[in-house]
């Protein structure tokens, strides 16, 4: 805005410059200028929000998107673990246990 737009000599010559003020006299003019500019700002504003709420859901996303690998992750590892956990035991008891007397059978080759 330049000072002329802030003078009180709006409609009328501006005594320093002699050039006729830019803002128009009459009212509803002024009212549809005004207008014109505050939609204009709310439009860049909601455009603004519009950008800023879909980068938020994008970040929301890939933020839930790794917590989940993360979580799939760790259950696999976890099942890994019990896996093993249960074939060590199983070495272990083959290990340690009392021996069975077997029978053993003996064939006879012809």
């Amino acid at each position: 805005m330049t000072a002329e737009h802030t003078s009180p000599f709006w409609g009328k010559e501006h005594p320093e410059s002699g050039q006729p003020s830019e803002i128009p006299q009459a009212p509803k003019e002024l009212e549809r200028l005004i207008q014109a500019r505050a939609d204009k700002i709310t439009s860049k504003l909601g455009k603004e929000k519009a950008e800023l709420k879909r980068k938020l859901d994008q970040t929301e996303q890939a933020r839930l998107a790794e917590s989940l690998a993360m979580q799939t992750e760790l259950l696999q590892k976890s099942r890994e673990i019990e896996l093993l956990k249960a074939a060590l035991n199983r070495a272990e008891n083959r290990l340690f246990r009392r021996p069975r007397h077997r029978r053993v059978i003996i064939l006879k080759l012809k």
